[in-house]
């Protein structure tokens, strides 16, 4: 067995390579946790910096966005004001068409009307002419009188006569022609036809007028209504049968029309 200093000294030997191996282990240990420190305090900057920039980069993408969507809103909002005013010519041009329409139709209206009395009128003088004014002219038009102003229902005349000659039952020695006799339900309407109006065929017809009853006794029951007509009446004459309870018929327009209806209390 060594002797005991020897023992000693190799323990002594052991015990100091131990403490070195330690100390270096420790160093070791120390330096590698400064390294592992210092790389994590890089990679703690390097994320600061990439989450700065991360961060720098949304704010450029925010902005950008918001200046897309403001140019967007902008070019959204020039394209409605841009719709509105064309909306709004496209109106005004529909509007202007249309009243060019109204006017054109208008206009062609007025034509055909004032043609249709031409030719009215011109067709009224032959008639007149050729003596049968009260056939091809008067007679055809009391038909619509009848109905327009004294509620005649069309087609209802129990009988429509162009000059009737009649005498009288009780006088046969009188002898009259009637120009043209309607008869409906409970009215008459007794037309004189003269081509020539005259106060004095006015006073006639209203003489002849009162006789109707003794002419056509089985109209005792119906309302005789009297209509004197022409192709023209002038103003007096007007007058003179609107005083007589006559009612005055004549060319207006493109027809013949009563002239006075407003005038007579019928």
């Amino acid at each position: 067995m060594p002797p005991v200093g020897e023992r000693v000294d190799n323990l002594e030997q052991i015990l100091a390579e131990f403490i070195k191996n330690v100390g270096n282990a420790q160093l070791q240990t120390e330096r590698e946790i400064r390294e592992f420190k210092e790389e994590m305090q890089r990679d703690r900057e390097y994320s600061k910096n990439e989450m700065k920039e991360f961060r720098e980069e949304m704010q450029r993408d925010r902005e950008n966005s918001k200046n897309e969507m403001r140019v967007f809103r902008e070019e959204m909002q020039q394209d409605r004001e841009n719709s509105k005013n064309e909306l709004k010519e496209f109106r005004q041009e529909m509007q202007q068409d249309r009243e060019n329409s109204n006017n054109e139709m208008k206009k062609f209206e007025e034509e055909m009307r004032n043609d249709r009395a031409k030719a009215f009128k011109q067709w009224g003088e032959i008639t007149n002419k050729m003596g049968t004014l009260a056939e091809d002219f008067v007679a055809p038009n009391v038909r619509e009188i009848a109905q327009r102003y004294f509620g005649c229902e069309e087609g209802s005349e129990e009988d429509f006569m162009v000059r009737r000659f009649k005498r009288k039952p009780k006088a046969t020695s009188k002898r009259r022609e009637f120009d043209v006799i309607a008869v409906y339900d409970k009215k008459v309407i007794l037309v004189e036809v003269k081509s020539t109006p005259r106060i004095q065929y006015i006073d006639d017809f209203a003489a002849t007028f009162k006789e109707i009853y003794e002419y056509f006794p089985e109209y005792k029951e119906k309302k005789i209504i009297p209509v004197f007509a022409s192709l023209y009446l002038p103003d007096d004459v007007i007058t003179y049968l609107t005083k007589s309870t006559i009612f005055a018929m004549a060319i207006r327009d493109d027809m013949m029309d009563l002239m006075n209806f407003e005038k007579i209390q019928y």
